[in-house]
């Protein structure tokens, strides 16, 4: 017998809480994951030069603004004694100044890698006092390259670069990001709320994160939550395991969400079909009546055998490695 899949309505905040915000925000992820598509389909380099990125039409969602984009921003995932630069955001703004930092979750095994690093480590270095947060997800953000002939510059040097130097003063600046891009986008709220013109200049900030991990100690969110100025909801499918991670209590570490959480209830019959961000995060923002989206199958599979091997294997290897130097690779 088949079981008939439909799902109640999600429910929303009231404002700010936008559901056309987030639909936009959703759909630039999803232009970040067609960013690193392209730079696979182009041979994966890892000097930035070689990739040329095609920027996505407008508009990004029928009716929706024309935007510009500046991009695209790389990071560097370490694994092993290798490290790996990839593209994992962008800018984009509309004619009215609102401005949008989006970021793409996991794709390669030095992500997966950088996932399951989940000691914790100071986030002093970016904002005194502020807490423990994801060693991974701290690494990613604050690492830099040196390879020969050329260099990757921290993700975190890049964004607060580029918000230093736009044509335009924002109206509002809109950052979100999916699972490991969700973890990033955690990670760079604060940074840019105290160490960039947008917080200085008070600019509203509103952070949209989807199918986020824990990203942080109860310091770090009580921080987040109560000491800067910018009102974040965090979207999750009920079903999706990556929201339950890293454990909220694991031997001496402690880990609590932030932000206002945002559920719907969707299963895809995989773990990769319940994290999914087009056929699951995005397909329920855009059907919100309706959040759970047909069931295929053969794809369910598919992610069954794709995500959770990765996961398993960078969990397995990286505990006896974690301390072992990374040449070419500058924090």
């Amino acid at each position: 017998m088949t079981t008939p899949r439909q799902s109640l309505p999600m429910y929303f905040p009231s404002a700010p809480f936008s559901l056309q915000d987030a639909v936009i925000c959703s759909a630039l992820v999803d232009a970040a994951y067609a960013m690193y598509a392209q730079w696979t389909t182009q041979g994966s380099p890892s000097d930035p030069s070689r990739f040329s990125w095609a920027e996505p039409a407008n508009p990004i969602i029928p009716n929706g603004p024309t935007l510009s984009y500046r991009g695209p921003m790389w990071g560097v995932a370490n694994m092993d004694d290798y490290a790996f630069p990839e593209p994992f955001a962008f800018l984009a703004w509309d004619g009215n100044g609102r401005t949008y930092l989006v970021f793409r979750g996991s794709e390669t095994l030095a992500d997966f890698w950088e996932d399951a690093a989940f000691d914790q480590v100071s986030y002093d270095p970016i904002v005194p006092g502020f807490g423990l947060v994801h060693d991974g997800f701290n690494d990613v953000y604050t690492s830099s390259y040196g390879g020969t002939g050329y260099s990757v510059p921290a993700l975190r040097s890049t964004i607060l670069s580029a918000l230093g130097q736009l044509s335009h003063t924002p109206t509002a600046l809109y950052v979100s990001g999916h699972s490991l891009g969700a973890g990033l986008s955690t990670l760079c709220v604060p940074d840019v709320a105290r160490n960039s013109p947008i917080g200085k200049l008070g600019i509203p900030m509103f952070h949209y994160s989807l199918a986020s991990p824990r990203v942080g100690d109860p310091t770090f969110a009580y921080n987040y939550n109560f000491q800067i100025p910018v009102t974040t909801f965090r979207i999750a499918n009920t079903e999706d395991l990556v929201p339950d991670g890293p454990l909220a209590v694991f031997d001496s570490m402690y880990y609590e969400h932030v932000g206002t959480p945002v559920s719907f209830t969707a299963q895809y019959d995989s773990i990769g079909g319940n994290h999914d961000h087009q056929n699951c995060y995005f397909y329920a923002l855009a059907h919100p009546n309706q959040p759970q989206g047909p069931v295929d199958s053969q794809q369910s599979a598919e992610l069954a055998i794709s995500a959770r091997p990765h996961v398993a294997a960078a969990r397995r290897r990286y505990a006896p490695l974690k301390a072992r130097p990374r040449p070419g690779r500058h924090s």
